[in-house]
């Protein structure tokens, strides 16, 4: 009896040596064919593109000015009415900005409806007089630089140069940099002692622009 089961086992360890013998001469042949397998893989690439656009910021600090004193007053006084706001400009650009300018009716028109008459614009850089009718702008600059017929004169601050409805370029910056105060815009108009009585209006349109 205990021989037959010596022989059982016996059976069972030769039986169990076999396999492990076909395990491990197995296991080459399933490396060699995942090495194979790699070797016919194929590369390939992903481009990726990202884009920053400029960007140029242009804030008004006054967007609605009356110009004072009044251009005629009641007792017939003539006067050089002025008004002025600061604005702030920042871009992103490496070659800075442009400040554009466009008004809207080449003067400063009445504003009745169906009523044309006008203050008009000064045609060139000019200084205004009390009582002789002339509308334009000059402007102070913190940074940038001013075109010259807009140039802010300490001793002519009264000259100006002309608001038309073509858009020009009044001011520029050469560099980038943060949303800061940039200058200080101011607008002048006088009129003729005849002029006729009422408000006067105009509506001007200032642009920063990257366009250099």
């Amino acid at each position: 009896m205990e021989e037959i089961i010596l022989k059982y086992r016996k059976t069972i360890i030769k039986t169990l040596a076999l396999g492990l013998v076909v395990a491990v001469m197995a296991g080459p042949i399933g490396l060699f064919g995942v090495v194979f397998a790699q070797e016919q893989n194929n590369e390939d690439t992903v481009e990726v593109t990202a884009t920053v656009e400029a960007w140029a910021e242009l804030i008004i600090d006054e967007t609605e000015l009356t110009l004072d004193p009044d251009l005629i007053q009641a007792d017939g006084t003539a006067n050089v009415g002025i008004a002025s706001t600061t604005f702030q400009v920042g871009t992103s650009n490496v070659d800075g900005w442009n400040l554009q300018m466009q008004g809207a009716n080449n003067g400063l028109l009445h504003a009745e409806e169906g009523n044309d008459a006008l203050i008009g614009t000064v045609t060139e850089r000019e200084g205004l007089v009390a009582g002789d009718a002339g509308y334009g702008v000059n402007l102070e600059a913190v940074l940038g630089t001013v075109e010259g017929d807009y140039l802010h004169e300490e001793e002519n601050e009264n000259t100006v140069g002309p608001v038309t409805d073509t858009a020009t370029t009044i001011m520029s910056h050469n560099e980038a940099h943060d949303t800061e105060e940039a200058g200080t815009f101011h607008v002048r108009a006088a009129a003729d002692s005849t002029q006729e009585q009422g408000d006067y209006e105009d509506s001007i349109t200032l642009t920063a622009t990257t366009d250099i």
